[in-house]
């Protein structure tokens, strides 16, 4: 029991690489710990029987665990690292490292549209959406920055799309990912590497997604220091703080505002959410018509 107890104490993580090629989690451990994560703590590898070479972090600093996960996606020789956390109990084989959380850019967004609830209106074209970087609910930075979830069996998206106010025509937006892990060109999966590890026949392997998607760190940029990255809740540094808002607390707490989602057509009223008798264009201009001062925490669509 003794031995038992000891073994699941302190601050545990699963992880796995998201490579087609085996590597050692004690050499992946060591080089991140010598190059990227400056741990102040000892942290202990704990192998685990599974089909993905999956295995557990032990963390005697809780500080080190909370910034290890704020701070993925993490890269070992260009491959993604998932981590998630783990209470010790149970199989950590079932806990799921099928999603990535990471930084995404939308870049080219008129200045009306850059705002933290069109951020928050983004979770069904890139993913579930975890924070949206802001001062005090101001878009400070030079674009819109989106934390979310990646599904990682299922294609990255290169695009955000929007019907502007008056016009009938899609406009897109291009995204691009901070610290993006390999992806393959051909199916846009991270993980998979080349056409040897993709479903797609190598006759048929056509490169469509771009070849620049990934950018680095925007705190990279900007001359703060990576350890100073929301630990503890901190900002992104003290000359700009930015501060992302857990949703599912800031929607019993902000008002909402009125968004359109060009995709689903659905309009986020300030107290309910409604199918719009027209097209998104209507919408935006619902959204053009809000009051200063609205822009606000924008409710999770559905």
């Amino acid at each position: 029991k003794d031995a038992a107890r000891k073994a699941v104490s302190g601050h545990l993580v699963v992880d796995r690489l998201l490579s087609p090629f085996q590597a050692n989690p004690r050499v992946i451990v060591d080089e991140l710990r010598a190059t990227a994560w400056k741990h102040q703590g000892v942290v202990t590898v704990q192998e685990v029987a599974s089909d993905d070479g999956r295995f557990v972090l032990n963390f005697a600093a809780e500080g080190d665990r909370r910034f290890m996960l704020k701070a993925q996606p993490w890269h070992y020789k260009r491959d993604g690292l998932v981590f998630a956390e783990f209470d010790g109990k149970g199989d950590p084989t079932e806990i799921d490292l099928g999603v990535m959380a990471i930084w995404v850019q939308v870049r080219g967004l008129p200045f009306e549209l850059k705002t933290e609830s069109m951020g928050w209106s983004f979770w069904d074209q890139i993913g579930e959406v975890l924070e949206v970087s802001h001062h005090n609910h101001v878009i400070v930075e030079k674009f819109l920055r989106v934390r979310v979830e990646v599904i990682l069996h299922e294609p990255l998206k290169s695009t955000v799309e929007f019907i502007p106010l008056g016009s009938s025509k899609i406009v897109k937006y291009d995204v691009l990912y901070e610290k993006l892990p390999l992806y393959y060109e051909c199916c846009g999966i991270v993980g998979h590497t080349s056409e040897r590890f993709c479903n797609i026949p190598s006759d048929k392997g056509v490169p469509t997604f771009p070849k620049n998607l990934s950018v680095e760190a925007y705190w990279k940029g900007q001359g703060v220091s990576r350890r100073v990255l929301n630990v503890g809740g901190s900002s992104h540094g003290e000359k700009v703080p930015i501060t992302g808002i857990n949703i599912n607390k800031a929607v019993k707490t902000m008002d909402i505002i009125k968004v359109a989602s060009a995709v689903r057509e659905l309009i986020v009223s300030e107290k309910e959410v409604v199918v719009p008798a027209s097209s998104a264009t209507m919408a935006m201009k619902e959204f053009a018509g809000a009051e200063p001062g609205q822009e606000g925490q924008a409710k999770a669509l559905g």
